[in-house]
């Protein structure tokens, strides 16, 4: 059996939507499909404005510059975490700040207050895998402490905690829409602005620094380009309205792993806790090993079977940028290094994820015994 680790889940409506779109006059930035994505954004998120973005990076740095950032900020970040963050915090001359992570590779907020200076101007907090950390708690916080809350949102579409969608508890939320997200329509991204302060702020930002008065463009402060095609939204709406289905499956099948693969845990190994109250996405699914070579032994023996499994982002964390842990957190690295994801796409059938649930139960049971 030959078990891929991802493939892009296809909406039904992708085709017809795609076709539609190249009917019409323009399919620049700001055409039919764009402007439905916002809307439908906006529904599942009444309190804010919305901007879909070429890239997750691009609604990263957007965030940035609406706040205001430069040099003598500081910005703390997840020390596991994609790249894209830690360079728009750095392009723009400010700090970062690192902060250690729980076993589901999630900052937390003891992290975060013990990283806060008097120059700490925005926390980003990385939801992980689409798991849940105490969002409610650090959004408490980062509003006492006078600290913007962005939340990267990138694996975390349609997370829910305590009744609210992670990406509705920081000023800010970002999306992307690369092919191993949550939602697939090649690369795009999202910007959510739950701030009419924020809000008032974005058109320079995405259009080159420019706003219009009676038609005539002013040119108002620093701003850069910000165009995404039609041909992308009319795939990412078709997204959308497919969404609650698609992360339904998803959802399924980590619990079936969960179910399934709960004799593990008589070895050591670990699989990521839900919080109270949390109700994840199942964008990720993922064992923790008591060591590397642990995990390398079972990802070759997978790979023989014909399963392909990875690690995530590694660590930002290379001894040149300030590091936070405290507690029993860790840097990132030692949770990466333990830590091997499972496939995870709604084309995945329950035959090959009871295959890859028997293979790991019998290698556990027989290489890692005891």
């Amino acid at each position: 059996m030959k078990i891929d680790f991802v493939k892009r889940h296809i909406s039904p409506k992708e085709q017809e939507f795609v076709l539609d779109a190249l009917q019409q006059k323009f399919i620049h930035n700001g055409g039919k499909y764009i402007d439905l994505c916002c809307k439908h954004l906006s529904n599942i998120y009444p309190q804010s404005a919305c901007c879909i973005t070429s890239t997750g990076f691009n609604a990263i740095y957007m965030s940035l510059l609406l706040i205001g950032i430069n040099a003598g900020d500081e910005v703390l970040l997840s020390a596991y975490s994609c790249t894209a963050a830690l360079n728009c915090v750095m392009l723009l001359g400010a700090t970062p700040i690192l902060c250690g992570v729980d076993n589901t590779g999630c900052i937390t907020k003891e992290n975060i207050i013990a990283a806060t200076t008097p120059h700490t101007k925005a926390v980003i907090v990385n939801h992980h895998g689409g798991y849940c950390c105490e969002i409610d708690e650090i959004a408490a916080y980062c509003k006492k402490a006078g600290i913007v809350l962005i939340e990267d949102c990138a694996t975390a579409f349609g997370s829910i905690f305590k009744g609210r969608r992670l990406g509705s508890f920081g000023e800010f939320a970002i999306f992307s829409f690369n092919d191993k997200k949550d939602l697939c329509s090649g690369e795009g991204g999202a910007l959510l602005i739950n701030s009419v302060e924020y809000a008032c702020r974005m058109e320079p930002i995405v259009n080159n620094g420019l706003i219009r008065k009676d038609g005539v463009p002013h040119w108002v402060g620093v701003g850069f380009s910000n165009k995404v095609s039609d041909i992308v939204g009319a795939v990412l709406y078709a997204q959308l309205l497919d969404s609650e289905r698609l992360i339904g499956i998803k959802q399924n099948i980590t619990k079936q792993y969960r179910r399934g693969l709960m004799p593990i845990l008589n070895h050591g190994i670990s699989y990521p806790h839900e919080i109270e109250g949390s109700q994840p996405n199942g964008n990720t699914f993922y064992l923790l090993f008591k060591n590397e070579q642990q995990k390398s032994r079972l990802k070759n023996y997978l790979l023989e079977q014909g399963v392909i499994t990875l690690s995530h982002y590694g660590t930002l964390d290379n001894g040149k940028i300030k590091l936070v842990c405290v507690g029993d957190t860790c840097n990132g690295k030692q949770f990466d290094e333990r830590m091997l994801r499972l496939p995870v796409y709604t084309a995945l059938t329950d035959a090959e994820i009871e295959f890859i649930i028997e293979k790991i139960n019998y290698f556990c049971s027989t290489e890692l015994k005891g």
